[in-house]
This record gives C-alpha cells, sequence and structure tokens, in this order.
C-alpha cells in the first residue's frame, strides 16, 4: 500500500471513531452502522501484513486510539516507533524487508 493511501485511511478511520465516540456521549449508538466498515479495514490489514505488523497496527488503532493517546511503542534499541500514522506505515514497510 502507498504511503498516501495508508496515511487516508488512517486518517479517515480517526475521523470516524471520534465522531463515533461523540455520538455515544450523546447516546447514540452507531455500532451497528460502523462496526461492518472498522470491520472491513481489520480484515484488510489482517490480510496484507504478517502477523506482527498487523497486531501493531490493531495495538495503534485501538489501544493508542489512531495515534492520539500519545502513545508509542519502542524498538529493541528503545527508540520509539509508531508514534504517528507516518512512523507505523514505515514500520510496516521496514517488517516486509
Amino acid at each position: 500500500m502507498r504511503k498516501a493511501t495508508f496515511i487516508s485511511v488512517m486518517e479517515c478511520c480517526r475521523r470516524t471513531y471520534a465522531r463515533q465516540q461523540q455520538l455515544s456521549k450523546q447516546g447514540v449508538d452507531t455500532s451497528s452502522l460502523l462496526s461492518p466498515m472498522f470491520d472491513s479495514v481489520t480484515n484488510l490489514f489482517r490480510d496484507g501484513l504478517s502477523e506482527r505488523a498487523f497486531n501493531m497496527v490493531q495495538w495503534y488503532m485501538w489501544d493508542n486510539n489512531f495515534g492520539l493517546a500519545g502513545l508509542h511503542a519502542s524498538d529493541a534499541k528503545g527508540n520509539p516507533i509508531c508514534y504517528n500514522d507516518e512512523s507505523l506505515w514505515e514500520y510496516i514497510e521496514n517488517d516486509k524487508k
């Protein structure tokens, strides 16, 4: 996947998830509308990535709230990785090598 495409998908998911959270706080249940979209994105990544890269994408999306939680993973040397869309894309690309 091209970098621009990946970042565009992440931005779309981030905006959609943020809006879903806002509506949920107002008592609107959007899960039946949005779950199929998020499931499709998950399946797209699962099919195209190694298990390690897929797990990192899942962590970034859900545990790190698409990078908004301010978390990051670290490489073996303790350097931060996967702290924003671009660094996650770089991790995925390097995982292919």
